[in-house]
């Protein structure tokens, strides 16, 4: 795991980590 992912983790913000989610699945081409 990328130290990005427990950042978000610690923030524990839903926007960020809807927002990663987001990114993560475009990233991967998944819908």
């Amino acid at each position: 795991m990328e130290p990005k992912i427990l950042i978000v983790a610690t923030l524990d913000t839903k926007e960020t980590e809807t927002a990663y989610l987001k990114r993560h699945i475009e990233a991967h081409g998944v819908k």
